[in-house]
């Protein structure tokens, strides 16, 4: 998918970031079988933050490095940054 997406399986996150091509703008298929939680058609990189208790990642779409704008399976607005921490139940 040439887009960016956010889907959590069973306690495991996934994040598609697919901007190097030519951007998908309709939205992907199959959203409640890929357990999507967020998703954006907008050209974009991650920002990413480690330590050895937590991952942080945004998804960026310009030079204000704020977190980009990205949709939820339904169309309203969703939460774009991913947390993932070591203590976090699975």
């Amino acid at each position: 998918e040439h887009n960016f997406q956010h889907a959590e399986v069973g306690g495991i996150a996934y994040v598609v970031s697919g901007a190097a091509g030519k951007l998908r703008s309709e939205p992907p298929r199959g959203f409640a079988e890929a357990g999507t939680r967020a998703w954006a058609a907008t050209g974009h990189f991650l920002l990413a933050v480690a330590d050895d208790q937590r991952l942080v990642v945004r998804p960026v779409a310009d030079e204000t490095l704020a977190p980009m704008p990205v949709l939820d399976p339904h169309g309203g607005r969703a939460e774009p940054v991913i947390e993932l921490r070591a203590d976090r139940p699975r």
